[in-house]
């Protein structure tokens, strides 16, 4: 169908389609990623005691963390974070320029990021102490996780996905720019009726034995190499013979000189006899 196949993904179309779906992506990177400095100042941890004051009243005291409180294994996740959502907006202020960080990938950095930032938030959470007890049968100390670090949490989970994403997006634009230099002149850029257009002049190409895109061999020759149709044709009908095959005739207007006459009734020879055996067969 025109329009379809690999043409169809070298078009500028799909370049944008694939440029809008980074951008969401990165605006929802910056996003989330103000939103964990905000969650971080919450209470990630908490401790929650009950007992009697001195009058006998029973009481409750609470005292809460937030994640710069709460240890290194709360606070890096946040700083990763925020890392992440900084390279987004470094690359959108560029317009694109940005591609990564030295030989990683803008998108895999980003990744990683996020990603170490979820197991980070995961393994605190497991990680934190629980404090349960009681004194004479009294109520006593009970401590664990709060709403900040839920939030945090799934603020971690949303950017992993969107940092994904972003990932596969990046993957897909570069993988349909490095199949429209594959392609060739034949079918780069052309979408539609163009697309009809590649294809039958990749066709032509194939079938007239010329160079073809891949690497391999068509009509005898090797890719890139130009194609002798005189000794093809001498070597599949086998009607050619001395000049036919092995000797070439000279380049017009070549002057030969003084071998001209000499070699005159010999070349006179060997054409009758060319003609011969052609009558013959």
């Amino acid at each position: 169908m025109a329009g379809r196949g690999r043409a169809a993904q070298d078009s500028p179309g799909f370049a944008a389609r694939e440029g809008r779906g980074m951008k969401g992506a990165d605006l929802g990177i910056i996003g989330l990623g103000i939103l964990g400095l905000i969650f971080s100042f919450l209470p990630w941890f908490g401790v929650r005691y009950s007992g009697y004051n001195a009058y006998g009243q029973a009481q409750i005291w609470r005292s809460n963390l937030n994640a710069w409180q709460s240890g290194a294994l709360a606070w890096v996740p946040i700083v990763l974070m925020l890392i992440a959502a900084a390279l987004a907006a470094a690359y959108l202020l560029s317009r694109g320029k940005m591609t990564g960080l030295g030989s990683v990938p803008l998108s895999t950095a980003i990744a990683t990021a996020s990603i170490v930032a979820l197991v980070l938030i995961v393994v605190r959470w497991i990680s934190l102490p629980r404090v349960h007890g009681s004194y004479l049968g009294y109520p006593g100390i009970s401590s664990g996780a709060r709403y900040g670090l839920i939030l945090g949490l799934i603020t971690s989970i949303l950017m992993t996905l969107l940092a994904l994403r972003r990932v596969k997006a990046s993957g897909e634009a570069g993988h349909g720019r490095v199949a429209g230099r594959e392609r060739g002149p034949a079918m780069g850029g052309y979408t539609g009726r163009g697309a009809e257009r590649g294809r039958a002049v990749d066709r032509e190409r194939e079938y007239s034995g010329g160079e073809y895109p891949g690497g391999r061999r068509v009509g005898g020759q090797d890719a890139g190499q130009p194609v002798d149709r005189g000794v093809d044709r001498g070597r599949q009908e086998g009607g050619y013979t001395e000049r036919g095959v092995d000797q070439p005739y000279p380049e017009r207007g070549v002057d030969r000189g003084v071998d001209r006459g000499v070699d005159r009734g010999v070349d006179r020879d060997q054409g009758d006899r060319f003609t011969d055996d052609r009558w013959e067969r």
